[in-house]
C-alpha cells in the first residue's frame, strides 16, 4: 500500500531500519501481518530477531538480540592525603593528648574538632 511504502521510506531515509519483518499479528480469517514496528538505527548490531509462537491474543511476542559492547569505566585515581601508618598514629595520639591537656573545656564542640584536625594534619597529612 502507498501508506506503508511512505512509512517505510520515511524511516529508512532517517536511518531507521526494521529489526523484524515477519508476521507479528494473526487473526482468524485474516492474512497474517507484521504490524509491530521495532526500529533500530544500527542494524549491524542485531544478531537475531523474531517472534515467539506462543501468542498473546492476536499478537506474537517480538524479541531482538543485539551485540552490545560495554566499555569499562575509567579507573578512579585515588589520591592519598594522609599517612596512617602505626608510627604516625602513635605520634598523633601523643600530640592529641598534649594539645587536649592544654585545651580549655567548653561547650563549643568546634574547639575540640579544631584541636583534633590540627593535630591530625600536623602528624599524618602528606
Amino acid at each position: 500500500s502507498t501508506v506503508a511504502t511512505k512509512f517505510e521510506d520515511i524511516n529508512l531515509s532517517n536511518g531507521l531500519s526494521p529489526a523484524i519483518s515477519i508476521q507479528t499479528h494473526q487473526r482468524a480469517n485474516c492474512r497474517p501481518t507484521c504490524i509491530d514496528n521495532i526500529l533500530t538505527n544500527d542494524i549491524d548490531k542485531i544478531t537475531f530477531s523474531g517472534t515467539i509462537s506462543d501468542s498473546i491474543g492476536e499478537h506474537m511476542p517480538v524479541f531482538e538480540l543485539s551485540k552490545t559492547y560495554f566499555s569499562k569505566p575509567p579507573k578512579e585515581k585515588h589520591v592519598k592525603y594522609y599517612d596512617y601508618c602505626n608510627e604516625n598514629l602513635e605520634k598523633f595520639k601523643l600530640k592529641l593528648q598534649t594539645e587536649l591537656a592544654e585545651h580549655e573545656v567548653s561547650n563549643d564542640f568546634s574547639n575540640f574538632t579544631n584541636v583534633f584536625s590540627n593535630s591530625l594534619d600536623s602528624v599524618c597529612k602528606l
